[in-house]
């Protein structure tokens, strides 16, 4: 399963430059729920996230770099290209890294478009913000100077409660199951929007067999974020440590049908290190936009 999010920061713009026909179009990104997200976030308070410089996004099927600033505003550089036709974006671009993401993207346009997420990095910075990607998607006219983008998936916020007073827990893996309420998978395996004309893409819905232009659509169980922690000077360190009687909180996607188990399993290694298991009282949706607080999941 793959993924990223985004949404405004305290200043989102820059003056573009020659619109789509080469430089910079500047890019924006609709909330989730009732607070705005991107892919570096505070947990704590998500209208304070904001873009990620450098990261990439696709545009008619070129991967182009997220440049600027919170300051003042990010946009996508196009370098000295030039742009023809309807834009239609997503983000991310194809990416697979040493960090852990693992996300293949097609963007055809009307002609068809994928987002397959194998895995997912959830990277925690010493200040308690994280980034990570949720996936979205833009359409604009051409020559267009800006970019709107918004959600493919909803989200879930997770915590997870080291309740030993003397051992921390160290993890590189986390695998995340999610069933619906007969216990049958509920994340689908991959995202294949269709565009209508210029109009954001749609994501398949209802059960699997009656996915309107879709019928290829399969649900999986699980999906697989890799945890980094990253220092005040931008180190990185492959795993994560939970202290004792301490806590982490990330957010990440969520494409599901229908939620009413969820499962967290912690690796170090080759070596589980936990495994706890989250009953809703009831099954939930998880539509486009929404942001889920799963209450906190007490690991031992």
């Amino acid at each position: 399963m793959a993924a990223v999010l985004a949404t405004g920061c305290a200043k989102d713009s820059v003056a573009p430059e020659s619109a789509a026909t080469g430089h910079r179009i500047s890019i924006f990104a609709g909330t989730m729920g009732a607070n705005g997200s991107k892919i570096l976030m505070d947990p704590s308070n998500v209208d304070s996230a904001c873009w990620v410089a450098n990261e990439q996004i696709d545009l008619n099927g070129t991967p182009y770099p997220i440049g600027g600033n919170i300051t003042n505003g990010f946009y996508l550089d196009l370098g000295n290209n030039d742009v023809s036709g309807t834009l239609y974006a997503i983000y991310p671009a194809t990416v697979k890294d040493n960090l852990g993401n693992d996300i293949a993207v097609t963007n055809n346009g009307t002609n068809g478009c994928a987002i397959d997420i194998h895995s997912l990095a959830v990277n925690i910075h010493s200040d308690g913000k994280h980034d990570v990607i949720f996936p979205m998607a833009a359409t604009a006219a051409a020559n267009s100077t800006s970019l709107h983008f918004d959600h493919l998936t909803g989200g879930l916020k997770l915590t997870l409660k080291n309740n030993s007073t003397t051992a921390a827990k160290v993890v590189d893996r986390l695998v995340v199951t999610a069933t619906q309420d007969g216990g049958s998978p509920a994340i689908y395996k991959d995202i294949k929007p269709t565009w209508a004309g210029s109009q954001l893409p749609g994501i398949p819905g209802g059960e699997v067999g009656e996915i309107t232009g879709d019928q290829g659509a399969q649900f999986i169980s699980s999906m697989t974020l890799k945890m980094n922690s990253q220092d005040n000077g931008g180190n990185v360190t492959l795993s994560v440590t939970i202290p004792a009687n301490g806590s982490i909180s990330f957010c990440i996607p969520m494409l599901a049908n229908e939620l009413k188990n969820l499962t967290i399993t912690g690796y170090n290694g080759d070596t589980q290190v936990f495994q706890k298991t989250k009953e809703l009282p009831s099954a939930i949706s998880i539509p486009r936009n929404q942001m889920y607080n799963i209450p906190t999941i007490n690991i031992n």
